[in-house]
């Protein structure tokens, strides 16, 4: 048993002979798949801002160079040295005197050393070489000085 008073047990009331046919769905804009891309003009060589730069740059540097430069060969130009003139005024006529030069004793014996590179010859010369001198003289410098030995 059907009940007829039941909405879902109603049939249809669109006529069997006429076939259902879905509804399209609503159409969406075409959104473009391929990107654009905007590119400027090709660059051909350098751009003449930088020709520019490159000029002012170089006008600088060689205008402080020269500045530089100048500045140092005015220095050495400009600062005269004081320089002493003797003039020489002779008076009389006066010979230049030569004094002797004081020979030490102990100075002349090491003079005296021999030129042989013998090993005898070299033990005579050592042997015969007195330092007790220059010891002495070297305390006594030593004393005057402060310095103990």
């Amino acid at each position: 048993m059907v009940d007829q008073n039941n909405p879902f047990n109603q049939k249809p009331e669109v006529p069997i002979e006429q076939p259902l046919t879905p509804t399209p769905p609503p159409e969406t804009p075409q959104v473009a798949t391929i990107p654009t891309v905007v590119v400027s003009e090709p660059v051909s060589g350098v751009p003449k801002w930088f020709y520019f730069i490159f000029a002012i740059t170089l006008i600088v540097f060689f205008a402080v160079t020269t500045l530089i430069v100048l500045s140092i060969t005015q220095k050495k130009s400009t600062s005269p040295v004081a320089v002493p003139t003797i003039v020489p005024t002779l008076t009389g006529e006066v010979a230049p005197s030569v004094t002797a030069k004081p020979e030490d004793p102990i100075i002349s014996k090491f003079n005296d050393q021999g030129s042989s590179d013998e090993l005898t010859d070299i033990e005579t010369d050592l042997n015969n070489t007195d330092l007790v001198e220059l010891d002495k003289s070297l305390n006594e410098l030593d004393g005057q000085m402060g310095v103990s030995p």
